[in-house]
């Protein structure tokens, strides 16, 4: 198979261990980009590419994709991280949504198929027809070492809910109110946790908030052990800090962006698991 990892995504590309296409990329002197496909492949070529700040790892994107369909190439696109997934809906008027636009961008080029690991919410499927794909594979073995898998909020449910039930543990769940970008307050409900080892499982930890407030309220409910699983560490200023502060044992997150182990934080690799979907999909045409 032949892939293109973009520059966001080339930490994966060795693991991915396609038939790499090569491309120059340029920033001229005045910030604009240059992109050129040094030898244009013929029919199918993966795109694996990051969304995620700043904005020239989206022009790149589109840039690519637009130089690989004038080459004559017809590209299917994989997401290790779809940036903006969280801004699907309008919350108060005048609110763009930026999602939906990144959406709309993709969707001009046409791609083949495109898979995405682990999106935020499946509200984006208004926008995008995509496959999500869920770590399952780097998951699984976690919960051999714990009794219950703690949903953090309502969108991390279903995810919690699969591992729950594939691995024959318990599924805890909590309700989620945000006062601000870094604040949020929780209520521990469903299940007694005294005496359990806890899982809590996320998409990504950004602020890191939300877990910190979840794990505080699994102690003081008499957890004997919290570790936590996000599939994407985007980590916001400070929270690797206040992660490293709260009363978490491990802090597992895959590289789909790229990571650097610290105290607490053990980053697993995916890209085996991006390889077996671009795998799977090939065998399904």
């Amino acid at each position: 198979m032949k892939v293109l990892c973009a520059r966001a995504a080339a930490h994966l590309a060795d693991g991915i261990d396609g038939e790499p296409v090569r491309y120059l990329a340029r920033t001229f002197s005045d910030g604009e980009q240059y992109i050129r496909i040094e030898h244009p492949p013929p029919g199918a070529v993966w795109v694996v590419a990051n969304t995620h700040p700043p904005a020239e790892n989206l022009l790149e994107f589109f840039f690519l994709l637009d130089a690989l369909k004038r080459g004559g190439a017809q590209p299917s696109v994989l997401f290790p991280y779809f940036a903006y997934a969280r801004q699907d809906r309008v919350t108060c008027p005048g609110e763009a949504v930026s999602g939906a636009v990144i959406s709309e961008f993709v969707r001009t080029f046409a791609p083949a198929r495109i898979v995405v690991l682990h999106i935020h919410g499946e509200r984006m499927r208004e926008f995008l027809p995509y496959e999500n794909i869920w770590p399952f594979a780097l998951v699984d073995p976690l919960c051999a070492h714990c009794d219950i898998v703690v949903a953090p909020d309502k969108g991390a449910l279903p995810f919690a809910s699969e591992l729950a039930k594939r691995n024959r543990i318990a599924l805890g769940a909590t309700m989620k109110r945000r006062l601000a970008d870094d604040k949020v307050e929780v209520e521990v409900s469903a299940e007694d946790v005294r005496g359990l080892r806890a899982l809590i499982v996320d998409d990504m930890i950004s602020t890191g908030a939300t877990v910190i407030e979840v794990a505080n309220r699994l102690r003081d409910a008499g957890a004997t052990r919290i570790d936590v699983f996000a599939t994407h560490g985007v980590f916001s200023p400070g929270a690797r800090a206040r992660l490293a502060a709260a009363p978490i044992e491990r802090l597992y997150v895959t590289n789909s962006l790229p990571q650097q182990a610290g105290e607490k934080l053990v980053v697993l690799d995916v890209a085996p698991i991006l390889r077996a979907a671009i795998e799977q999909v090939q065998a399904s045409n």
